[in-house]
């Protein structure tokens, strides 16, 4: 028996095609982040990956990612095309959405007066009373941020961390930007963090023990004596709260 043997045209040889879909894929862009801020660009996208079933499936197992050329782009609105990378050569890989329409702003520098919060309170020993921290630096910050950016800033705070406090401390103690509704603004805040430095007190004072007798005794019987294991207390309160009892 003869048998005519053609590969290149044989069906049953054919590849079996395959498609796969990656959501939530990280968008990266290239810019000079040090002289603009970007909106419009999505933080994700998805990713359609086709051809050769096992090419496919090895694909998807590699760290790819999406990525927005915007180098060379001046200032103002440009429509631009988010292109996969890293998933090879053997797969055609198709971006959802394919373009996006994004707008750089450049950065300028404006400078703020700090406030201040202490956070973690509830790991604060309720004897000790914090003083309002100093700034041996200086209690004021420069932002670098898009004029949108700086416009939006309504404040901005020094966060000290008390937990565990149990005398006097100094701390490099993180920056952090709030919009007007108390929503954290990102921007560049030099320097990130700044130098505080807080005075821990623990005012207290000893005061006796009044024992004050309530209810009726019965008739029949009288109260003979009476006695307490401790004869005064400490009371642990702030100076002005103190002068009062």
């Amino acid at each position: 028996i003869s048998v005519n043997y053609d590969s290149e045209n044989n069906p049953f040889m054919t590849p079996l095609s395959s498609a796969r879909t990656l959501n939530n894929v990280k968008v990266n862009a290239l810019y000079n982040d040090e002289s603009f801020e970007i909106r419009g660009l999505p933080e994700t996208c998805s990713i359609t990956l086709t051809g050769e079933a096992a090419n496919v499936t090895n694909a998807a197992t590699r760290e790819g990612y999406c990525q927005v050329n915007l180098e060379g782009l001046t200032e103002g609105t440009h429509t631009v095309s988010l292109n996969a990378s890293g998933y090879g050569d053997n797969v055609n890989a198709i971006t959802t959405p394919s373009d996006v329409t994004i707008t750089l702003e450049r950065k300028t520098t404006r400078q703020y007066e700090v406030d201040y919060d202490f956070i973690n309170l509830d790991a604060l020993d309720s004897r000790y009373i914090l003083s309002e921290p100093t700034f041996p630096d200086g209690s004021r910050v420069n932002i670098r941020a898009s004029k949108t950016t700086l416009d939006s800033i309504a404040f901005v705070k020094v966060l000290i961390d008390v937990s565990g406090v149990t005398g006097d401390f100094e701390q490099e103690a993180k920056l952090v930007a709030y919009d007007a509704n108390g929503n954290v603004v990102s921007a560049d805040i030099i320097p990130s963090t700044i130098k505080v430095e807080v005075s821990v007190t623990s005012p207290h004072k000893v005061v006796p023990i009044n024992l004050n007798i309530t209810g009726t005794v019965p008739e029949d019987m009288a109260i003979e004596s009476v006695s307490m294991d401790q004869q005064t207390t400490i009371i642990y309160a702030p100076e002005n709260v103190l002068d009062t009892i």
